[in-house]
């Protein structure tokens, strides 16, 4: 089952609109938090990359210059259908190598020397260019009402299907494996168990790699913190008394007591308020948000004391901003071989998905072209 969250802006209809018709048709661009120092045993790459997810692309590389997986950083990972240009670092390789690399689908672009490892995480922001084909030349002003409006208040951070997968049921799978439900969480990731069956199959969902069991369980996270959001949104850029709040310069979370002084601040996007990923690290909110969440876990059966705190099932805890910001949005009718399209720039915040703001600008009118997961 694939839920429809609430839109933000709910009284803008859908707006018809086709993405990744091509490759090239989906454009990112990672921003680096830093340049290389030009010296170090680590080359730090940026490569382009068109129809290969950046795991296959890795894969590609080490293949090529005979290095094992764990001597290549990525600061973070981009899905295979569409356009990429991202930083790698690798490890005890001569830069000429890695710059004299001819693989299909892979260019490298530039390479310069650094002392450390890439890590997971280290990026500014990706700079998105989107071309959104078939839309009805009557409502682009409404796209730009649209985008007017997230810029204003925010894109609602909502999980999506890169979290739920093409079916949009990973996070049922979490479910069951939380509730103690092997049998029903093996049925939906490997086929029906039926109940005379041994206990050996009810529990086969356990020889799944331990990395997989825990993405069910973010998944089914994720699909909390959606429905806390789905319940805030209409105020989603406000802040209340007993809100966790995340400052965006600093990264804190701290809590709302001086209401007056922090909506001010909410307003102008220097801090937004929080919902949660359920776990037992996961600092607690008080008053009208603790309301909300509550009845969110009671609805759905979940108290964070019964979730595990050690194994592969382990829920940690978090919290998560409601809201972010697109930053130099703009939009541009054009066209070229394959006909007119509106050309769609922003630039978002590390871990922040381009389709949050797409499911906005066009909801159930949007229409794209799937491929399916790449294996690798």
């Amino acid at each position: 089952m694939r839920p429809i969250w609430p839109y933000l802006t709910a009284d803008i209809a859908p707006i018809p609109a086709a993405i990744r018709r091509r490759d090239e048709d989906f454009q990112v661009e990672e921003v680096p938090l830093y340049d290389p120092c030009g010296s170090g045993d680590h080359v730090y790459a940026q490569i382009e990359k068109v129809g290969l997810s950046t795991r296959r692309a890795v894969g590609e590389i080490a293949r090529a210059l005979g290095l094992t997986r764990n001597r290549i950083g990525v600061a973070g990972h981009k899905d295979a259908r569409g356009l990429t240009r991202q930083i790698i670092s690798l490890e005890g390789i001569d830069p000429s190598r890695v710059k004299g690399l001819q693989l299909p689908g892979i260019r490298v672009l530039d390479v310069a020397r650094h002392r450390t490892k890439l890590r997971q995480g280290s990026l500014r922001a990706n700079r998105f260019v989107i071309k959104l084909r078939e839309v009805p030349s009557g409502r682009i002003g409404e796209i730009g009402s649209v985008l007017d409006v997230l810029a204003r208040r925010g894109v609602p951070n909502y999980f999506g299907p890169q979290r739920f997968g093409l079916r949009g049921d990973t996070w049922e799978v979490g479910r069951a494996l939380l509730q103690g439900e092997y049998g029903r969480a093996a049925a939906l990731t490997l086929g029906p168990v039926a109940p005379p069956d041994p206990e050996a199959a009810r529990r086969a969902i356990f020889a799944l790699d331990r990395s997989l069991l825990g993405f069910y369980v973010s998944a089914y996270q994720a699909w909390l913190f959606n429905a806390v959001l789905g319940d805030r949104l209409p105020a989603l850029d406000r802040v209340l008394p007993g809100d966790i709040a995340y400052e965006y310069i600093s990264g804190r979370l701290f809590l709302v007591q001086a209401v007056a002084a922090e909506q001010a601040r909410a307003a102008a996007f220097a801090i937004s308020p929080t919902g949660p990923i359920v776990g037992h690290t996961m600092l607690e909110p008080q008053g009208e948000p603790a309301v909300v969440e509550r009845r969110v876990m009671e609805a759905a059966g979940v108290t964070v004391a019964n979730l595990p705190r050690t194994g592969p099932l382990k829920c940690v805890g978090a919290r998560r901003p409601l809201r972010f910001r697109p930053d130099e949005t703009r939009l541009e009718p054009a066209a070229d071989g394959w006909g007119p399209y509106l050309e769609v720039c922003f630039v978002l915040p590390p871990g922040c998905y381009a389709t949050a703001v797409l499911r906005e600008l066009c909801k159930t009118g949007l229409q794209e072209e799937r491929t399916g997961e790449d294996p690798a």
